[in-house]
């Protein structure tokens, strides 16, 4: 079986590591004619030059290709690897893919369906997504929630939820947590609350900084920390204020999230409800991991992952004191943290592993 793999870049997202996972988990079942095409010059995973695929690179961006020079050059390369299975895995790439669907024959799968938020009239993803979905043979979208919102006919329907890698957390099992948020991290409070995201106008970084003072005023034994990048990092910085110095740190980009994520004691995943509806979330996901409960916004495919009051809290609309009492109840109340902490590994391994979810894209494969 040979395979395609098309997606916009390759850099440090969500939905390249599944990529790259996915590649990976291929190859250790013995699948190893894999084409991977990225469209713009950017690829942060070097991982993927240890695995059999074909890498091409078409550097859209950087040579100021044209949409038609982009699909002619992806036209040859795939034409000249004959695979039986074509994936996109943005709507971009889509769109490439469409307009190569239509004259060349092999098995199309869209992947792009990550969120809950369908492209809006009359956008160009809006059109994309109609004629993707109408050409391809199977979507496949990490939550139910996400499928139904890009209103992907039933016969077509592919959820895989994310798989984690366990084996990221090899290096930290042993990890002295008090030492390292000490340490490493500056931080001397008992307690750590945590965000990993983006930070752009999908993520609520605002009600996080109201939040985080609520509970500031009430006790002084935990830290806030945003973890991430992103467009809008200045203008959350300037909401801060001098008194928030030592209780809410953002501190951008950072390799070492497991390590923080261990030493957390819980985290959030705020979203701009209003905006934005978040499919299976890897940053949910990587917290269920390493046993580390959370609260999150209710809506799209959190539901999907985090039962309420079970492995964690979904919060309507981001109630801001509704957030409050529920870290609060959970900082002051060690054995629900280490019976929630249990119940989001336990969750991680029998939905959501690795393994796993290789075996449903191979099946997904062999039936087309």
């Amino acid at each position: 079986m040979r395979i395609t793999f098309f997606i916009d870049s390759f850099g440090r997202g969500g939905k390249e590591r599944r990529c790259l996972q996915l590649i990976q988990g291929l190859n250790a079942r013995g699948f190893e004619d894999i084409q991977l095409i990225v469209a713009d010059n950017f690829v942060e995973y070097d991982e993927i030059y240890s695995t059999t695929a074909q890498v091409e690179i078409l550097s859209r961006r950087e040579e100021h290709k044209s949409n038609l020079d982009v699909i002619r050059e992806a036209d040859r390369l795939i034409s000249s690897f004959k695979p039986d299975i074509v994936m996109a895995w943005g709507l971009m790439c889509a769109f490439f893919t469409d307009a190569i669907k239509l004259r060349r024959k092999f098995k199309y799968i869209i992947s792009y369906i990550a969120d809950c938020n369908e492209p809006r009239f009359p956008s160009k993803d809006y059109f994309v997504n109609i004629l993707s979905r109408t050409l391809c043979d199977k979507a496949v979208g990490n939550s139910q929630a996400g499928l139904e919102a890009y209103r992907i006919p039933k016969r077509k329907r592919c959820c895989v939820y994310n798989g984690f890698n366990k084996s990221r957390l090899d290096s930290i099992s042993h990890l002295d947590t008090e030492q390292y948020r000490r340490e490493t991290l500056g931080i001397s409070t008992r307690h750590l609350v945590t965000m990993v995201a983006g930070v752009d106008r999908r993520k609520d970084y605002r009600t996080f900084i109201e939040v985080a003072r609520k509970v500031r005023d009430m006790r002084d034994d935990v830290t806030f920390v945003y973890v991430g990048k992103g467009r809008k990092m200045e203008e959350a910085l300037s909401l801060l204020r001098a008194e928030d110095e030592s209780s809410i740190r953002f501190m951008g980009y950072r390799q070492d999230v497991e390590e923080i994520l261990c030493c957390s004691t819980l985290t959030l995943l705020l979203t701009d409800y209003r905006q934005h509806a978040e499919g299976i979330s890897n940053s949910i996901l990587e917290s269920m991991a390493t046993g580390t409960p959370v609260i999150a916004t209710l809506g799209g495919g959190s539901a999907e992952i985090i039962t309420d009051g079970k492995s964690g809290f979904l919060v309507e609309r981001n109630n801001t004191g509704t957030i409050c009492r529920h870290i609060n109840a959970l900082l002051d109340d060690p054995e629900k943290r280490k019976a929630m902490g249990e119940e989001c590994q336990k969750v991680v391994d029998t939905q959501f592993s690795l393994t796993g979810t290789t075996q449903q894209y191979i099946t997904l494969f062999e039936s087309l």
